[in-house]
């Protein structure tokens, strides 16, 4: 089976702190504010847009926020601009 970005994303952390859980979310939640409000799927008359809100919720010291940094340096290499990052 052939992989995909979040596979390859995955293999690339796999020998870090955070957990596959923490990275991955943090990887669907970057996709959907890279691709912002110009992709969207068409349900009938309504257009669904790919934005994610989570929450990681862990223990303290679990490296919550080093996956979200790791996949936020990721979008930054890659020529995202956002005021929030």
């Amino acid at each position: 089976m052939a992989k995909d970005f979040l596979d390859h994303y995955l293999e690339y952390t796999k020998d870090t702190e955070a957990t596959a859980t923490f990275h991955r979310w943090s990887a669907i939640v970057g996709i959907g504010a890279w691709l912002e409000r110009n992709i969207w799927i068409q349900h009938g008359a309504t257009q669904h847009f790919p934005n994610h809100y989570a929450m990681l919720l862990g223990e303290s010291g679990s490296r919550k926020s080093a996956a979200i940094k790791g996949f936020v340096r990721i979008l930054k290499e890659a020529g995202y601009k956002a005021e929030l990052i």
